[in-house]
């Protein structure tokens, strides 16, 4: 997902192993929102069927950009009604970001009132070719009529498949967040968020717009900073399949945003302070830069030469 030095050592020299992230190709983004069309179309049918129509979901699909990496992510979430209010829900995501893909899987247990608050537990984690990042966590959101105000909290970890000698490859700590969406009317939301996620502070901004032409369809915007220079935007498409008329409805009759995303955010976070500390360590080595170019030989660092004496 980033563009990272690998540093391999060994007793007699240090080598260098580069990932080179191919430019970002409007033709793969095209194809992937004609699979998410095709999706969304047999969703539509799918939950159309009145022996269904009480499970609720939502899908979306999203370009956009993840500190550098251009990034194209899907997201669904199944909502399956249990007995007095309560819901099961499954959390689903696929992220292209650069050369590196990402798969994540939530369950979440909760009780809704969707005229008063929400109560939940979540469980899931994202997958990546060479990290892992998990999460457990509660979270609860209390309903206005212009706002909702959310919290979430709980224990998240990340592990790199390869250790290192300049970060924690294997971190485990507590993290919270707050959140505030607001809906100046009742088909547009406007939401931010703070979240402190493996010692690093991120915020975060979205817009969500539900469209007059056809129920339940929306687009959305949102953008991210944090600490170590991190940033991320994303824009997208989302459809919500059932739970009432207006986008406000929809989000309250549906759980919160798909908490896959929130982990692949934390992810991303962590490998902005995973590369800064990358180049602060090498740097601190005086190792020279990995070659790039194959018709340039390599910059050795100079030795000074030892005289030789006499025995």
């Amino acid at each position: 997902m980033y563009r990272s030095i690998l540093i391999l050592y060994n007793r007699s020299n240090i080598q260098y192993i580069v990932n080179i992230h191919p430019p970002f190709k409007i033709g793969r983004m095209m194809k992937h929102f004609k699979i998410a069309a095709i999706l969304v179309f047999i969703a539509a049918i799918f939950f159309s069927h009145p022996a269904i129509a009480k499970i609720k979901a939502k899908g979306s699909v999203s370009t956009g950009n993840m500190d550098s990496q251009d990034t194209t992510n899907f997201k669904g979430s199944v909502t399956v009604p249990v007995k007095n209010k309560f819901n099961i829900q499954v959390d689903g995501l696929y992220s292209d970001a650069g050369d590196t893909d990402y798969k994540g899987a939530v369950g979440r247990l909760f009780w809704q009132d969707n005229r008063k608050a929400l109560v939940a537990v979540n469980f899931g984690g994202v997958f990546g070719d060479s990290v892992d990042s998990y999460e457990a966590s509660i979270q609860a959101e209390y309903y206005l009529p212009l706002l909702t105000l959310g919290t979430k909290g709980g224990s998240a970890s990340i592990e790199y498949d390869d250790e290192a000698p300049f970060i924690d490859t294997d971190k485990n700590g507590l993290f919270g967040n707050f959140y505030i969406n607001v809906y100046p009317i009742d088909n547009l939301l406007i939401a931010a968020r703070v979240e402190n996620r493996f010692n690093n502070t991120s915020f975060n901004m979205e817009v969500e717009y539900q469209l007059p032409i056809i129920n339940g369809l929306s687009i959305y915007g949102s953008g991210m900073t944090g600490a170590h220079d991190y940033e991320q935007w994303f824009a997208g498409i989302r459809y919500y399949f059932g739970g009432g008329n207006t986008l406000k409805e929809h989000q309250r009759s549906n759980a919160p945003q798909n908490t896959a995303v929130d982990i692949l955010s934390g992810i991303g976070s962590y490998g902005a302070e995973f590369n800064e500390a990358e180049r602060d360590f090498t740097a601190n080595q005086n190792v020279p830069p990995p070659n790039l170019n194959p018709d340039i030989p390599p910059v050795v660092p100079e030795t000074p030469l030892i005289p030789l004496t006499a025995e």
